[in-house]
């Protein structure tokens, strides 16, 4: 048989539990030719997490990701699938958020950035912040909004006030926790006084994490 080249379309899916996309085997030859092949069988790394069908139907079972895979005798393409949480926001309705993440932007200096209310730019979102989302509370209050885990997980790591001569870093006091499956989240610049949470200790979606600080 000639040789053969697979590519699977869309190559990365984001789903959440229960629903479902479709993928496309795309069979070229060794000249860039496409043309159908009717042998493709499909096959998922992690079934726990996505199943696929004879017909490349994909549907997503429970968080984490997986590979799914179309092959024939000559070849085989890939197609990176994530099963996400089902986050809630941590904070109330009467909240405002401030910025978001947003497309990269040379206005930065790292060349990202979050998108403001005011149509400015967020540079500190960067890096792993680049993932951020800001909020400032109602209007008319300074602080004291109730922040909650966006998702049921385990207390990681708690800073509240650090020994004298040392920080929370650019993000404290924080509460940061594992969601598992590759998933966490961390609430940043809390009031320290209304932390309670303590490592270790299991959460449940909403549960207060502590209040928003000023």
């Amino acid at each position: 048989p000639p040789a053969v080249t697979i590519d699977v379309a869309p190559s990365a899916v984001t789903l959440l539990v229960g629903a479902s996309a479709t993928l496309d085997a795309i069979v070229t030859d060794a000249d860039g030719r496409a043309f159908a092949d009717s042998d493709i069988e499909w096959s998922s790394s992690a079934p726990e997490v996505a199943s696929v069908s004879a017909a490349g139907v994909v549907t997503a079972i429970s968080p984490g990701s997986a590979s799914i895979v179309a092959s024939n005798e000559q070849s085989a393409g890939f197609a990176h699938i994530v099963v996400q949480l089902e986050f809630r926001l941590p904070v109330s309705a009467g909240s405002v958020l401030r910025s978001e993440i947003g497309s990269p932007t040379t206005l930065c200096r790292g060349g990202e950035g979050g998108l403001r209310e005011d149509g400015g730019v967020e540079c500190s979102h960067a890096g792993v912040s680049r993932f951020s989302l800001d909020f400032r509370a109602p209007e008319g209050t300074s602080a004291g909004t109730q922040v909650g885990a966006a998702a049921d997980g385990t207390v990681r790591d708690v800073c509240l006030r650090p020994p004298s001569g040392t920080t929370c870093g650019p993000d404290g006091p924080f509460v940061y926790i594992d969601h598992g499956n590759g998933f966490a989240s961390q609430y940043s610049h809390l009031d320290p006084a209304t932390i309670t949470i303590r490592r270790k200790s299991p959460v449940l979606q909403g549960e207060t994490v502590g209040r928003m600080g000023t």
